[in-house]
């Protein structure tokens, strides 16, 4: 007497090759029932945990590395012309608009005028809704994306960063407008 597997098997052989339906259920069936159960199961779990990892690998496609002021100025040639994204404080005020690596290296830098700037990243946006979030985003820590700039060193910005003798820093940095919209809409 032979088992069902078997049958299957043997029904299996004599479907002709043309008609995909049949084919098809015959491998579903051999899959579910027969020798290839097995390899359908592991083949079925590959399957599933590399849909698992590419879901979690393009989850993190936007987040990528967070940079600080002095990482950006440090490796300012490789960043140059790229989108990154940068942690830092924000200053805004009658004479700064830009990025401290945190409250206490700008505590430290408005205390000690001669110590050069490399906790300090000019923002390079001068446009009305910077200004118009002054109260909100002044004083504050913020992580926002935008793009590294090599500012020329012939223009001379009352607002940036300066170094010890001073001179501008070279680095900016150019925020984008949806991730400045995005650190005003986060902060209290």
């Amino acid at each position: 007497m032979q088992s069902r597997i078997a049958r299957r098997c043997d029904n299996v052989r004599y479907w002709p090759k043309t008609d995909t339906r049949h084919t098809a259920r015959a491998f579903f069936s051999l899959t579910r029932y027969g020798p290839l159960a097995v390899v359908g199961v592991r083949v079925g779990m590959v399957l599933r945990y590399a849909l698992l990892v590419l879901l979690a690998s393009c989850a993190n496609v936007g987040v990528g590395r967070v940079y600080s002021p002095l990482e950006v100025n440090r490796e300012l040639a490789r960043l140059e012309g790229q989108r990154i994204t940068v942690r830092g404080y924000v200053v805004l005020g009658t004479n700064s608009r830009v990025l401290f690596q945190s409250r206490a290296a700008y505590a430290h830098a408005s205390q000690n005028m001669d110590t050069p700037d490399d906790y300090c990243l000019t923002i390079l946006n001068n446009d009305a809704l910077l200004w118009d979030n002054a109260g909100v985003l002044r004083d504050q820590t913020v992580i926002v994306d935008g793009t590294v700039v090599r500012r020329d060193p012939r223009v001379f910005d009352l607002q940036s960063c300066l170094t010890a003798n001073a001179e501008p820093v070279p680095s900016g940095f150019l925020i984008d407008q949806a991730s400045l919209r995005r650190a005003i809409n986060r902060q209290p």
